[in-house]
């Protein structure tokens, strides 16, 4: 049975021609690969779960000098634990655009 890991670095950027080897620099960095990683509408979406939260934050430290490529655009540490505060150190995901119609005949 599938289970979540504890504790989650995710990590988007876009793809591009741009940010080729963008992978392969950012496990490098991490010093871990990551147990997920999806392309998907232009953006590819990387995850290293881990069971250990010292470990999920050694990784988040080691990515956060990339948080100011305009080409990252969430970079941020999660956890399944209730008692856990999210650290989200950047996340430029485009706003929902929310649309109404009251007021309108």
């Amino acid at each position: 049975m599938f289970r979540l890991p504890t504790y989650d670095v995710v990590l988007w950027y876009w793809a591009s021609p741009e940010t080729t080897g963008y992978r392969e620099k950012f496990i490098k960095a991490a010093e871990a690969f990551p147990s997920e990683a999806t392309e998907y509408q232009g953006m590819q979406d990387m995850h290293w779960g881990t069971e250990k939260e010292a470990e999920a934050k050694a990784i988040l430290e080691r990515l956060k000098p990339f948080i100011s490529d305009p080409n990252i655009v969430v970079l941020r540490l999660s956890s399944t634990r209730e008692n856990f505060e999210p650290i989200t150190c950047k996340d430029e995901r485009p706003a929902l655009k929310r649309t109404s119609t009251l007021g309108h005949a």
